[in-house]
């Protein structure tokens, strides 16, 4: 089971999170409720495997992430 963790911008993330800073695997949702990216985080960046998603549901990105950057991996 996750905890909610409400960012100032209104996203939401669920998953994982160490002094209210997402750490280790979560799901990030726009204020609309949409799912924006899921996959590992470190200090409150997305960071190792996980992938990207447009408000519509499709893929942006899949792969590995460096840093909150694209890292390598499959850019849709």
């Amino acid at each position: 089971a996750g905890i909610a963790y409400h960012a100032e911008d209104g996203t939401v993330f669920v998953g994982k999170w160490h002094n209210n800073i997402p750490t280790g695997e979560g799901s990030a949702f726009d204020r609309d409720g949409n799912l924006i990216y899921t996959g590992m985080w470190q200090n409150g960046k997305r960071h190792g495997h996980g992938t990207e998603y447009s408000p519509d549901g499709g893929i942006v990105f899949e792969g590995e992430w460096r840093e909150d950057s694209y890292f390598e991996g499959t850019l849709y």
